[in-house]
């Protein structure tokens, strides 16, 4: 028999079990119905490329806008585990952007980033025009982040596509959260478990006064989410942290808070065996995990175009649970059969 993630974290937490059965809908597809090996998703797929062994898989053969829902429930379980999932050469409409994210759950209404009309749950990342002056002067570190964690119930997962690129340049990165959290030693792990980060979504409001655009609602300024968060669909724990929309942490002296993020924030720009670097085509498609990626679009394509489109999904209310596991301990299995099969003594 099979033991699920809830029924682990039921056993052990009962605030994060609750976190899980509010987040859990039959209403939407939502990768709990995943096949063990995802073959609905990957026997119909003509090639599965993984770009990283930490991170990024590329699909060839598939067209979103025509996954079946068992499809669909393998490719979210898929992306939780891989973090980002690429498709090339995708059919895919506003209305179908629009309407493949509605099979996923309720879409995030941006109260800054423009719009195109009658699409509200579009957004066009590109399409802010603050000079790279005034980000940098806003940005503590960099532009590396989680899609909206100043909202209460933050994004699931991020469905991005290029219509049109540069010529050179324009590529986005993404960060495997798991990793991340694996690279820090056990003391420290213990230490960062159970804090509480405070994301902040003012950025917004000072960008509002630069660009003289008003906010079409008000904007979270000061949310609560753990600093180190769990995934619902693996279970895995991840650093949840960024340097866009964290701002502190709670139970630390701010001084102390600062000293903390900072490294935390440092620790991402020097794991690069933890990130993928995805080179954009017309009309490919990324789909990522929130939950455990962090990602940054690569500005360094002036004077080329360059125009996404991405819907969001709204997540589960983040949750932090005590029965989760590390990346480390999920893939064990997997490590120890290669080496056997290698014929590679682990002793020595």
């Amino acid at each position: 028999m099979t033991i699920t993630s809830q029924e682990i974290i039921s056993a052990k937490d009962n605030s994060a079990a609750k976190a899980l059965n509010n987040y859990r809908n039959p209403q939407y597809i939502q990768g709990f119905n995943a096949h063990p090996e995802r073959k609905n998703l990957l026997d119909a797929a003509t090639r599965r490329t993984d770009l990283t062994p930490s991170i990024g898989t590329e699909l060839e053969g598939l067209q979103l806008a025509k996954l079946t829902d068992a499809q669909l429930e393998d490719l979210l379980a898929l992306i939780a585990e891989r973090g980002v999932v690429f498709l090339r050469d995708q059919e895919l409409d506003r209305d179908n952007q629009v309407a493949f994210g509605r099979r996923l759950g309720e879409l995030h209404i941006h109260p800054f980033v423009p719009t195109p009309n009658s699409y509200p749950e579009i957004v066009i990342p590109s399409a802010v025009t603050t000079s790279k002056q005034t980000l940098g002067d806003l940005y503590r570190k960099g532009t590396w982040h989680t899609d909206i964690s100043f909202e209460e119930q933050p994004a699931s997962f991020s469905i991005l596509q290029l219509k049109e690129v540069p010529v050179t340049g324009g590529d986005t990165l993404w960060s495997n959260s798991y990793a991340l959290y694996d690279k820090l030693s056990p003391e420290f792990q213990q230490f960062l478990d159970g804090l509480t980060g405070i994301h902040s979504g003012e950025l917004f409001l000072k960008l509002s006064e630069v660009s003289g655009q008003p906010l079409s609602r008000d904007i979270p300024i000061n949310t609560e989410h753990p600093l180190v968060r769990t995934n619902p669909l693996t279970n895995q724990k991840g650093l949840f942290v960024n340097s866009v929309f964290t701002k502190a942490i709670k139970e630390l002296h701010p001084i102390e808070s600062d000293v903390v993020l900072n490294f935390l924030f440092e620790h991402l720009l020097r794991s690069h065996e933890a990130q993928v670097r995805w080179r954009w085509t017309p009309n490919s498609v990324a789909i990522w995990d929130n939950r455990s990626t962090q990602h940054n679009a690569t500005g360094d394509y002036y004077p080329y175009a360059r125009h996404g489109e991405r819907v969001t999904v709204l997540g589960e209310k983040p949750y932090f649970a005590s029965s989760s596991v590390t990346e480390a301990e999920v893939k064990a299995p997997q490590v120890e059969a290669l080496l056997a099969k290698l014929n590679i003594d682990q002793s020595k």
